[in-house]
């Protein structure tokens, strides 16, 4: 990175008013990035430990206070990053402000810029803090007994594969859980699974496909043994699950959806933390994404808007179903 832009320079945007159809708001906001939930620190991992004498910063927003623009410091940050803040909520973003200063080892914003202004390299690594992502195996599992029991075999009907993309997908271990189900219903083999997300640490450990063993826990045991095996103190996903899966880096305000060209869309926990407008802008686009009677999964949080022609069939499952309403 050349060099930090100027703080006084570096105004938030505005959130984006187009039409949720239009491609030119689309590309406006090719560089948006996403994130999920907090991830926690897994067992096995050897914990990064903080100098004593450095205090941690504590934010916290006023009583009854509503944020409706993003920190100047966050602003300031994902403006060198070449992103945009205020595609986020404000909330979010604050509530990340504390992980990101620890990631710096900064006690005030103030002390985080210089060490950014003396270390611009140090930029990606205070914006992963903030956009840190987290997924799991078979993730609400509810959700996943549905999709074995009755959505995959339905989509599957007159098919012999299945197009399958996870949004956000993190490390990889939802796509996977997919993988497994379909070679379940001997369907792997002429599936297409991608995963995206905008973090290229991410994407690099679900192309090796290495879990800790702690990951596995909400993995079913005859999946385990049938679908990993041990590397190392670790566990590696099977040859044929990862031959089938291919990862790519993007976003998803600026991810092209190929209309119509998707069987399931996994996109869970992404929505929860950009702010309204963006979500009126992209929801239409990841819905046209789908084939019709394709289906959208989403987190357990996230509703799409009711104004689309999508169909609920459980809790966080949806159809596209454009014949039955237009939009």
């Amino acid at each position: 990175m050349a060099g930090l832009k100027n703080f006084a320079d570096c105004k938030p945007e505005q959130p984006a008013q187009a039409a949720c159809a239009s491609v030119a708001s689309a590309n406006r906001l090719a560089y948006v990035r996403f994130s999920g939930v907090e991830k926690p620190p897994k067992a096995s991992l050897q914990k990064r430990s903080q100098p004593a004498h450095i205090p941690v910063a504590r934010v916290a927003t006023a009583p009854g206070k509503v944020l409706n623009s993003p920190d100047p410091f966050m602003a300031w940050l994902f403006e060198n990053a070449g992103l945009n803040a205020a595609a986020y909520s404000p909330v979010f973003l604050q509530r990340r402000l504390s992980a990101c200063l620890r990631a710096l080892r900064a006690d005030s914003t103030q002390a985080a810029m210089q060490a950014l202004t003396g270390s611009p390299d140090l930029v990606q690594k205070a914006v992963d803090a903030v956009l840190i992502g987290v997924s799991g195996f078979f993730r609400d599992q509810s959700v996943f007994d549905v999709l074995r029991t009755s959505v995959l075999t339905k989509l599957l009907e007159g098919k012999r594969g299945l197009r399958v993309c996870s949004i956000g997908c993190s490390e990889g271990q939802e796509l996977y859980s997919i993988a497994m189900l379909l070679e379940e219903l001997h369907a792997l083999q002429h599936s297409q699974l991608l995963g995206v997300d905008c973090r290229p640490e991410a994407l690099a450990r679900a192309r090796e496909g290495s879990f800790d063993p702690a990951e596995l826990i909400n993995v079913p045991a005859e999946f385990q043994s049938r679908y990993f095996s041990a590397r190392g103190s670790g566990r590696q996903i099977a040859p044929q699950l990862r031959a089938r899966a291919q990862w790519r880096q993007g976003n998803c305000l600026g991810w092209d959806y190929s209309d119509g060209a998707w069987d399931l869309f996994l996109f869970r926990n992404v929505a929860i933390y950009l702010n309204r407008q963006e979500m009126d802008t992209l929801w239409p686009l990841v819905a046209r994404g789908l084939k019709p009677g394709g289906v959208l999964v989403t987190g357990k949080a996230e509703q799409p808007a009711k104004s689309l022609p999508l169909k609920k069939l459980s809790r966080c499952i949806y159809m596209w179903a454009p014949s039955e309403t237009t939009l």
